[in-house]
């Protein structure tokens, strides 16, 4: 028994956006769930759901919504000493984190774990436009007709919250350090470093955990089964190509426009269309899990959605744009088609990530605007060499020897060894 008088006790992940099931499973909260531990999810205040980011609440566990600050404090009053509170992003809100400390709870958090080769750039992210009175009121309008009657009950909640924050005072996560920190490696905790805020982590107890995708990886080997080379497959982008992606409300970029797009989606089914009849093989799409695609069916082709290691593991050819899917080909050691256009060449993107990831895996990729390119894509393939391929591994996704534990089952062995002392 620890102080608390449990060996088990509850794990509460507290959450100020709406949880999907994929953050649910990659947080590790799903293992724990599956091995008999008392595990639910809390959302407090007037929740967001970024950009459509995230699906529907989860059902795997007890889902809790407290609309103030105050009901939630005297929920962790309640919940002290049986529970262990998990919060999973080093920005934590610090009215949450008041009655954590005041409190004196347990708690650990998930810090990052995906992280890419980036390069430093200057160039400022899109500040859109402030609206004018006008289509501010025009706003407010059209929210107060949506929302109706939960507009009013927002107000009465945001009220209530700013009366709290008046009477409180937030504390410093360095006055009251989480008992572990998990993230992917050295790279991922200096990136989260870099944030002044967070100079707290240096203090911590911090467990190096494989990344989301290394994760998603080691599932699928676990299930065994045959390995298939009849299609190729084609891994749909979060670049906002193929569909109205987040990055479009962060980057204000010509690759987003209706004539760019256009183009950009005749000339990779063409580019398809090659492969298939090169090859003799069907192409499969491995749809982007936050893919709005409205209709789009890449040319008449089967898409599907939750596959994507699996699919990657079987296929004979991977064509891909940079994404963080795109782990899984490398992993596996798959011939790789990586493509993009003239117009992605001139963005932001390009410049903080493209170019980074082609120097660290030393890839060339098919331009879709280069005709001579486009009439053999199959020429444009590429290996990566076993060196570079294994330096991406472990610079990136998984620095643990021999590497074959998932983050539910350090979370699990972390929380015993860690939170019991």
């Amino acid at each position: 028994m620890n102080e608390h008088g449990l060996n088990r006790p509850k794990v509460i992940m507290i959450s100020k956006v709406t949880v999907s099931y994929a953050r649910f499973h990659e947080s590790g909260l799903e293992y724990l769930c599956n091995n008999g531990w008392d595990v639910e999810i809390w959302t407090v205040g007037i929740i967001a759901s970024i950009g459509g980011c995230f699906d529907k609440e989860c059902k795997s566990c007890t889902m809790v919504h407290f609309d103030t600050y105050l009901e939630y404090d005297r929920a962790v009053r309640e919940n002290k000493d049986t529970s262990l509170f998990y919060f999973t992003s080093c920005s934590i809100d610090p009215y949450l984190f008041i009655s954590i400390e005041n409190y004196k709870c347990r708690y650990f958090v998930q810090g990052r774990r995906s992280e890419t080769p980036k390069n430093k750039i200057t160039e400022p992210y899109y500040e859109p436009e402030v609206p004018n009175w006008k289509q501010k009121t025009k706003n407010w309008l059209k929210r107060v007709g949506e929302e109706k009657g939960q507009y009013l009950k927002n107000k009465v909640v945001e009220y209530k919250n700013r009366q709290y924050s008046k009477t409180h005072k937030p504390v410093p996560i360095a006055e009251y350090l989480p008992e572990m920190v998990f993230t992917t490696n050295d790279l991922s905790l200096r990136a989260m470093l870099e944030d002044k805020r967070n100079d707290w982590l240096r203090s911590c107890n911090v467990i190096f955990v494989p990344s989301m995708q290394y994760d998603y990886y080691l599932e699928e080997e676990r299930k065994g089964g045959n390995v298939s080379e009849e299609f190729i497959l084609l891994i749909a982008s979060g670049l906002g190509f193929e569909y109205e992606g987040l990055r479009k409300v962060v980057y204000k970029e010509k690759i987003y426009s209706p004539d760019v797009n256009e183009r950009f989606l005749r000339r990779m089914e063409k580019m398809l269309d090659l492969m298939e009849e090169h090859y003799g093989l069907p192409v499969i799409v491995a749809g982007h899990p936050r893919g709005i695609y409205n209709g789009y069916d890449f040319g008449g082709r089967k898409v599907l959605f939750g596959r994507t290691p699996e699919l990657a593991k079987k296929c004979k050819v991977c064509i891909t744009t940079i994404t963080y899917a795109m782990t899984f080909p490398i992993i596996y050691n798959k011939r790789l088609l990586l493509y993009y256009n003239e117009s992605l060449k001139q963005s932001v993107l390009w410049k903080t990530t493209y170019t980074a990831y082609l120097n660290e895996l030393g890839l060339k990729g098919i331009n879709l605007d280069d005709d001579e390119s486009l009439d053999k894509p199959w020429e444009c393939e590429e290996v990566i060499e076993a060196d570079q391929r294994n330096k991406f591994i472990r610079n990136y996704h998984n620095v643990l020897s021999p590497g074959n534990s998932m983050f539910g089952e350090l979370l699990e062995v972390s929380i015993m060894q860690n939170g019991n002392k």
